[in-house]
């Protein structure tokens, strides 16, 4: 995910005040290991000197994930852009980060009195080193989360941290480590698929499966909707532990459907749409699109992100998706 935080925000999670020294030399920094355990946010309070570099993370990305023994969930940060103040030669700035959660691209620029690409140097799977010139005001890194479905539990996660070495004035300093979330959680999985038909040229589901992936059971009350491009002319049917509810306007129906029993980790469920007058040519570019999806409530981190939480009648490139099969009673 990505954010742009007001300064107030970005000051409270992540800024720390940095002071560098201009007399006794300090040797240079050390990358820290990729497994390493989480770096502990530094104090706030700067060092007394003349002159005060500062930093905050102003946008970063975030990736969400679980303890090894699924117990609680955790959200780290990557910085997108950094925001210094006071760089009055050029430093050097190492930055680690666990490479189990981000992907960081080594092209890097910074923001001096004009956008300029920046020397960024690898030197592990999770530790980037960069040189930032002389009056630089932002430093901007290419950075995504990466996708952990299904093994979306890390063990021993890293969290990113970042230091900068002075050259001109010999000081070694840490500038800042991202704030780290925890919430407790319970998580549960769904992956949901279909089978689609068409009708009156437009596409609906012939049926719905719900596979539950675990750890945790699918809990009572959890809720899925599906969105039918063409009016239904009967409830569909479903087996014992989900309920059914039909809403109809115009050419369309939305279908909800909630889990009345828990559906523990492996067990799936089928949804069967019938219709007597399935045809087999979808219309191109309908107006309206059937998909089908779980309701994520208030706090989607409880929830795995399965990629499979929502899904349409369609191709990657967009195009309808026909099965050009009737559609039988027993389906």
């Amino acid at each position: 995910m990505f954010y742009s935080l007001s300064r107030r925000t970005a000051l409270k999670a992540v800024v720390l005040a940095v002071g560098y020294a201009t007399s006794t030399p300090q040797p240079s920094v050390s990358p820290t290991p990729a497994n390493a355990s989480p770096t502990p946010t530094p104090s706030a309070t700067p060092s007394p000197t003349s002159a005060q570099l500062a930093a905050e993370a102003t946008e970063f990305v975030e990736q969400t994930f679980f303890l090894a023994d699924w117990s609680a969930g955790q959200t780290y940060r990557f910085p997108r852009v950094l925001t210094l103040v006071d760089v009055p030669s050029d430093v050097e700035i190492l930055i680690n980060w666990d490479p189990r959660l981000f992907l960081v691209s080594e092209n890097v620029q910074a923001l001096t009195d004009q956008f300029i690409e920046i020397v960024a140097e690898r030197l592990d799977s999770g530790v980037l080193r960069l040189i930032v010139p002389a009056g630089a005001t932002n430093v901007f890194l290419d950075a995504s989360p990466v996708s952990l479905y299904p093994s979306e539990n890390v063990d021993t996660p890293v969290a990113t941290s970042i230091k900068m070495f002075d050259g001109a004035a010999g000081a070694e300093v840490e500038l800042l480590a991202l704030a780290i979330d925890e919430f407790p959680t319970s998580p549960w999985g769904v992956e949901l698929s279909a089978q689609w038909t068409t009708v009156k040229g437009l596409m609906i589901p012939q049926s719905i499966q719900i596979l539950s992936v675990g750890p945790n059971p699918v809990p009572a009350g959890v809720t899925i909707q599906a969105l039918c491009a063409s009016a239904l002319d009967r409830a569909p049917t479903v087996p014992d532990g989900i309920t059914v509810s039909v809403e109809s306007a115009g050419n369309r129906s939305l279908v909800q459907l909630t889990v009345t029993a828990p559906l523990m980790a492996t067990d799936s469920r089928s949804v069967l749409f019938e219709r007597d007058d399935a045809t087999t040519v979808p219309v191109v570019n309908p107006a309206v699109v059937s998909r089908v999806s779980v309701d994520v409530g208030e706090d989607p981190r409880m929830i795995r992100q399965t990629g499979k939480l929502s899904i349409f009648p369609l191709t990657d490139s967009g195009i309808p998706v026909s099965t050009f099969k009737e559609l039988s009673a027993t389906a």
